[in-house]
């Protein structure tokens, strides 16, 4: 989808230039430091099956999630992992305290839709790999 493609590049070039769109209800569960760097050098991105079309990048253990083609295209919404914090959202999602670590998001979870969410939250569906579809940088 040229959209998506458009959208891709437009999210790189900022991450480039040291910066990203928030979304209104931004709230990662790691510094924006690290979110750059996800948005920068990601381990593979999805976009999820759903109405929504949210794209997630995916970095190791940590994932943010952008708002794919609409009105809020390119924004980061969220993101979490392994490097964050649970916070309050992280709590209501998998328990223990907003201190504890988070928990690594895996490829299966992703294209399986089951990434913990906040009972409050939409939940992700089962996103498809776009990138790498077959290796090298997106």
């Amino acid at each position: 989808d040229r959209r998506v493609l458009r959208i891709l590049e437009q999210i790189r070039e900022r991450a480039e230039a040291g910066t990203f769109r928030r979304a209104a209800n931004y709230h990662a569960h790691f510094s924006e430091a690290r979110v750059l760097e996800i948005l920068r050098n990601p381990d593979a991105i999805y976009e999820s099956t759903g109405r929504a079309g949210k794209l997630i990048y995916r970095q190791g253990g940590d994932i943010v999630v952008v708002d794919g083609p609409g009105s809020g295209n390119g924004q980061v919404i969220t993101g979490y992992g392994a490097s964050g914090i649970r916070a309050e959202s992280g709590v209501r999602a998998l328990g223990g305290a907003p201190t504890d670590p988070g928990t690594p998001v895996t490829h299966a979870m992703i294209t399986g839709g089951t990434i913990p969410v906040s009972p409050r939250s939409p939940k992700l569906p089962a996103a498809i790999q776009i990138w790498p579809p077959s290796g090298g940088p997106p």
